[in-house]
């Protein structure tokens, strides 16, 4: 469960790098930035860098991504890994992939990291090796194997934040029915590279690792099983509430100025989902959309802020679920500490239970009275003390064990003119006394 909320929470953090729909790909464009990290993948938290650019150097664009990611054609620099054990090497620094389904992993300029993997490769592919290297096994544990540097292969991205790259050649104004948190499609696993809603003969990437990691780790790598996605806006009801407070008192704004200030809600949007799920609070946005809703009088503005409505109303079905999570969490910690205690109860009262009663322990010898009617035996305490007088019960011989240590079982009373107790022994038990 918790993973498909990592991934839903994932899908739904998503909006367009540009709103315009008529931006036709592959374009060349520049970096405007000072310099910008190219990534593994479209995000920064789950991404790592794989190389950077620097103002004014050239990208292909291939494709705009949710979240304000750019797919592009890897840059000069770029490099994958694959294990040499599947390479024939045919040449110098030419090799032949031996197996199907080789994995050939993203490499990164400031390490040996080599979690995300978007191809495989097939038995027969051809690659062009850079460099070799004993690196250390990917699963974490194992001896050091040889690994070799390879070009990246064809059908391999790497991905820029849109906002340091100069704007598309034929991007126009933003259409007032985009949706800034829209999901991306999550592509068939079942299906060859291209992802759904890519363009002909445009080989985008169907990521073979989930984009939320739910076992935490900070970057993914295997395949896994992730088909699902949120449902589409049309698919949801949306229950309105009407602003009374707002009724009957018109704002007189331009259109620009309301999706100016749209933008700074959407930006309080995003902010709210940089938190914890269980610190998101969307009473105050909720209220400020529906206060432009309401001062708004184009109906295509008007179906920007209902798709945001409806987003929220999504979020808070998710914190439900994590309240959920943790409520269980905290229920079964609660009852796992009183398990734990019952269970030490229970183990103190055995461990008592096992220890040996004795009504006296010691080492037994003859008494050193010599009156009559006189007890004939003694038990003493190592040190030679007296701790009580012993007469036999029936059957009991006490004579036999004399100078040993023994732990003694009978009816133990004061007796007033020893003045000392008078221990009626029924039953004796070697013991081994403690100083």
């Amino acid at each position: 469960m918790r993973s498909f909320l990592l991934i839903l929470i994932w899908a739904a953090l998503a909006e367009p790098a540009f709103a315009a729909s008529n931006v036709k790909t592959p374009y060349e464009t520049v970096v405007e930035a000072e310099e910008t990290f190219v990534r593994s993948g479209p995000g920064k938290s789950k991404f790592y860098p794989t190389g950077k650019l620097r103002r004014g150097e050239k990208v292909v664009v291939h494709r705009h991504d949710p979240g304000g990611w750019c797919m592009i054609a890897p840059p000069p620099g770029s490099f994958s890994w694959v294990p040499a054990k599947y390479v024939q090497k045919s040449g110098t620094d030419r090799g032949t992939i031996t197996t199907n389904s080789v994995a050939a992993r993203v490499g990164s300029f400031e390490s040996d990291i080599r979690k995300v993997f978007q191809r495989t490769l097939a038995q027969g592919d051809e690659v062009h090796i850079l460099l070799e290297k004993m690196l250390a096994s990917d699963t974490g544990g194992g001896a050091p194997e040889l690994w070799y540097r390879i070009e990246p292969p064809r059908g391999e991205w790497r991905w820029v934040a849109g906002q340091d790259l100069a704007p598309p050649p034929d991007a126009g104004s933003r259409s007032p029915t985009d949706d800034p948190f829209e999901a991306p499609v999550i592509a068939d696993r079942a299906r060859p590279t291209a992802s759904l809603g890519s363009k002909s003969g445009d080989e985008s990437p169907t990521f073979e690792k989930p984009l939320a990691d739910p076992s935490n780790r900070e970057y993914a790598s295997d395949p896994t099983d992730q088909e699902s996605r949120q449902p589409p806006i049309a698919t949801r009801p949306l229950v309105r509430k009407e602003n009374k407070a707002a009724k009957g008192k018109p704002v007189n704004r331009t259109q620009d100025g309301i999706l100016d200030e749209l933008d700074g809600l959407d930006a309080r949007f995003r902010s709210i989902l940089d938190q914890p799920v269980l610190e998101w609070d969307f009473g105050q946005l909720e209220h400020d959309y529906q206060l432009l809703w309401d001062s708004a009088e184009s109906g295509s503005i008007k179906r920007m802020i209902d798709t945001r409505l409806t987003r929220i109303a999504d979020y808070r079905k998710t914190r439900g679920a994590e309240e959920e999570i943790a409520r269980i969490q905290a229920e079964t910690a609660r009852r796992d500490a009183e398990l734990t205690e019952i269970q030490r109860r229970q183990e103190a009262q055995l461990a008592s239970l096992r220890e040996p009663r004795f009504d006296g322990a010691g080492i037994i010898n003859r008494s050193a009275l010599n009156r009559r009617g006189a007890p004939r035996f003694v038990l003493l305490a190592p040190g030679g003390r007296v701790l009580a007088y012993l007469v036999p019960a029936a059957g009991v011989n006490l004579e036999s064990w004399v100078g040993r240590a023994a732990g003694v079982n009978g009816s133990r009373v004061r007796h007033p003119d020893l003045k000392a107790d008078l221990i009626t022994v029924n039953r004796l038990s070697p013991v081994r006394l403690v100083p």
